[in-house]
């Protein structure tokens, strides 16, 4: 599991990237289902920023020279304290009713009997 301290610090650093670029957001957040439209861009933007500043990974096919899963668990894997942990990015709208999805039930289950462990699902 990520450190407190790591949690805190990626938090506050995209906190400060999205109050900074939200504006280029504008034109996708007018309209009905504001959430959907912007979920897939809030994704990349906010993988391709972790992955500038922290040592990450992403979760291989098992072929040579695998791609990226496309359904990994974590959209993202940052290391802290030697281990790479997986960080999913999900998106919501402060204040609205909305709720971010979570890691599939289906996905849990098959990491624990995989890996007979248990995988630690958090949010900021």
């Amino acid at each position: 599991m990520l450190s407190d301290k790591m949690c805190s610090t990626i938090s506050q650093d995209i906190q400060n990237y999205w109050d900074t670029h939200i504006s280029e957001l504008d034109a996708q957040l007018q309209g009905k289902e504001r959430g959907h439209k912007i979920a897939d861009i809030i994704d990349e933007k906010t993988t391709m920023y972790l992955s500038s500043k922290y040592d990450s990974a992403y979760e291989r096919k098992k072929s040579p020279g695998g791609d990226p899963m496309p359904r990994s668990m974590g959209d993202i894997w940052i290391k802290d304290q030697g281990v790479y942990h997986p960080v999913n990015i999900k998106t919501g709208i402060k204040g609205s009713e909305g709720q971010p999805n979570m890691v599939s039930m289906h996905k849990l289950l098959n990491a624990i009997l995989s890996t007979r462990s248990i995988p630690i699902i958090y949010s900021w």
